[in-house]
């Protein structure tokens, strides 16, 4: 791109940030060249060619601590790509098969469960996930946990399931595809009960954000284990938190990269 070129992008883009944020009225103009022409740009735009901040150049006084308005930070936030977490209980000894039968839910566990759907806004499910829970948590009333899940939308992935119920949308046939649409929808994260079959695609598409695994004390010696049948020799996981509970349960939070 010759110099003409970049000066013309910059320009066009400091006419967009004015238009998307507004709560400062000014250009970053980048290098000295034709001053002028930066300031009658300043002028068309309605901007005082005071405000021009030029490369290398100190900013005004006025604007080195400058804040938006609380409401335009959240507007940009509320911008940013959602997340796809997936949480998966797992005993001492690897198992995550039927966490309804040895999972340990106390009180603080329940409402800690609770509090977690706030933050988000929508599941992700394999078939068989999807299949097993709707039976179990579909015709159940008057549990606050479970009917918040059932309110939720559910985005499936099957390649054998022509329709859901359970307030459920097919995800296509192209699953990745269709994830990274609803990441880069706004709203709150989205989250994925289970280490299934699922996770095949997800991991090797790097669409799982965070890893959550909620140790239970317990050893239930057979069943599935945690990523079994699954490739993960390109995970990588960062520590993010450790959260013990009173029942002597762990969170541990990974980051995936």
């Amino acid at each position: 791109m010759s110099l003409v070129g970049l000066d013309k992008t910059l320009k066009d883009l400091g006419r967009a940030i004015i238009a998307r944020l507004g709560f400062v009225a000014m250009l970053v103009l980048i290098g000295t060249r034709d001053s002028r022409a930066h300031e009658e740009m300043a002028r068309t735009e309605g901007v005082d060619p005071s405000n021009i901040i030029r490369y290398n150049q100190p900013a005004p006084a006025r604007y080195r601590n400058a804040q938006p308005p609380r409401s335009q930070v959240q507007e940009v936030t509320d911008m940013a790509m959602r997340k796809l977490i997936e949480s998966t209980l797992i005993s001492l000894d690897g198992v995550i098969e039927s966490p309804e039968r040895w999972a340990i839910f106390d009180e603080e566990a329940a409402q800690l469960s609770m509090g977690d759907l706030d933050n988000y806004d929508a599941f992700i499910m394999g078939r068989v996930t999807y299949e097993r829970l709707r039976a179990q948590w579909a015709p159940v009333t008057g549990n606050p946990y479970i009917e918040k899940i059932n309110a939720m939308p559910k985005y499936v992935a099957s390649q054998s399931l022509t329709e859901v119920t359970w307030n459920a949308t097919l995800l296509g046939p192209d699953v990745v595809d269709a994830i990274e649409q609803l990441k880069d929808q706004p709203g709150k994260d989205l989250i994925k009960y289970g280490t299934s079959r699922l996770d095949a695609t997800l991991l090797s598409a790097h669409l799982v954000d965070e890893l959550r695994l909620w140790i239970m004390p317990v050893v239930v010696s057979s069943g599935q284990r945690l990523f079994e049948d699954i490739d993960t020799s390109s995970l990588q996981l960062k520590l993010a938190d450790v959260r013990k509970l009173a029942n002597d349960s762990v969170i541990l939070t990974y980051l995936l990269s």
